[in-house]
């Protein structure tokens, strides 16, 4: 799935009951997954986000809640938890959100799973069992994610500081060699579409256009880039050992605590950027509206302020 720059790879998955001990029904369907996920990375030069959805038939306490510690199925998802490390995957949907409903009694319990990165994670909207009835005793998980992506229309941003000015100032003497200029001085408007005729060719051949950012974060920073590459080395070097056995305890420790880092980094940092954002009084109206979301528009007013001391403000310059 392609949404502008961004590529999401989303993997269904159906993993039968566990009718033996050593499990070869869900051990087949993670090598399948972990293949299909290195082959997809490999082909692909841009960075492709990953969603692994379905019903997966384990349970552990990870996603079904402490009670299902205390019983026997307690570790029988330790294969799926060890893939989630692997592809660095966080589980989306609630913690002991039931899935599964017995149609003969009132047993219940949570077999369905929706796995993506982190990048992902921090994108999501909402991510909820869906009250809508279909027929099956397994209830439907509805997850919304927030994708921002520019239009091909879209005007993309200039840089300004790589403009070639130059060359700049050598086309547009050329142009004002062959172009008549306004004969009529006090026209305004023709003398603005002249000076916008002489410059434009000029700036479009001659300054370069920004690269959307691949993050397409506006808190994202290049501390958190170098956070993200060591814990993406010592991941597959940790991936690598545990592959070919050989995995030793240093390098296990040094990918937890790499991978503990880049997650607090960027939570920190999401945490700082937002509340930049809030206290620039110019972001007042668009804080207003992120309170109130079912508004198309936005709110048309925000009510009158008051400070500890001083008058009542209820203009909006004011309030600002």
């Amino acid at each position: 799935m392609k949404v502008g720059d961004r590529q999401t790879l989303v993997i269904p998955v159906y993993v039968p009951v566990k009718t033996s001990r050593t499990d070869p029904e869900l051990h087949k369907s993670l090598r399948q997954i972990d293949r299909i996920v290195t082959e997809t990375r490999r082909s692909q030069r841009d960075r492709v986000e990953l969603i692994i959805a379905g019903d997966f038939n384990r349970h552990d306490q990870l996603w079904g809640g402490d009670h299902i510690g205390t019983t026997d199925r307690q570790g029988e998802a330790e294969s799926i938890i060890n893939l989630m490390a692997d592809l660095d995957l966080q589980s989306l949907a609630p913690r002991g959100a039931a899935t599964w409903h017995s149609r003969n009694d009132n047993k219940e319990s949570t077999i369905d799973l929706i796995l993506a990165i982190p990048e992902l994670t921090s994108d999501v909207c909402s991510c909820t069992i869906d009250e809508t009835g279909h027929g099956s005793d397994l209830s439907a998980i509805r997850t919304e994610l927030e994708v921002k992506w520019q239009s091909p229309n879209a005007r993309l941003r200039k840089l300004w500081r790589k403009a070639r000015w130059a060359e700049v100032r050598r086309m547009v003497e050329a142009t004002m060699r062959s172009l008549t200029e306004p004969q009529d001085c006090n026209n305004v408007d023709e003398y603005c579409e002249y000076i916008t005729e002489l410059v434009t060719p000029a700036i479009e051949k001659y300054v370069p256009v920004a690269k959307p950012s691949s993050y397409a974060k506006r808190w994202w920073n290049k501390d958190l880039t170098k956070l993200q590459a060591d814990c993406t080395f010592w991941r597959n070097k940790a991936r690598a050992g545990r592959r070919a056995a050989t995995e030793d305890r240093y390098t296990r420790e040094m990918a937890i605590s790499y991978r503990k880092r880049f997650h607090d980094a960027a939570r920190n940092q999401r945490k700082t950027h937002w509340l930049d954002f809030i206290a620039d009084a110019d972001n007042i109206w668009t804080v207003a509206r992120y309170m109130d979301p079912n508004q198309d528009r936005g709110p048309t007013k925000i009510s009158a302020l008051k400070a500890a001391s001083g008058p009542l403000h209820n203009k909006n310059a004011s309030i600002a």
